[in-house]
């Protein structure tokens, strides 16, 4: 049985055809590849992370170690650019 409906919509045409600006695509990244930004991702890249937002979003009950092993393999700093 449906316990609960979720109606989504896809971006709009516009979203989907005007490029981000490229100063701020430049400014994430920086953010991004600095010590802070770097954390932040790390900490994200984490199992307890992981299971976190995946028991919130993903699960009715709680994710397996299968699933956490799975989505934890190509979490690491190495696989970043």
């Amino acid at each position: 049985a449906v316990s609960g409906l979720v109606f989504a919509s896809p971006p709009t045409w516009q979203d989907m055809t005007i490029s981000v600006p490229a100063a701020e695509v430049e400014r994430n990244y920086a953010f991004l590849c600095s010590p802070l930004g770097n954390a932040g991702v790390g900490l994200l890249e984490g199992r307890t992370a992981i299971q976190f937002f995946s028991d919130l979003f993903l699960f009715e009950n709680k994710s397996d170690t299968d699933w956490l092993d799975e989505a934890c393999a190509g979490c690491r700093a190495a696989a970043r650019p």
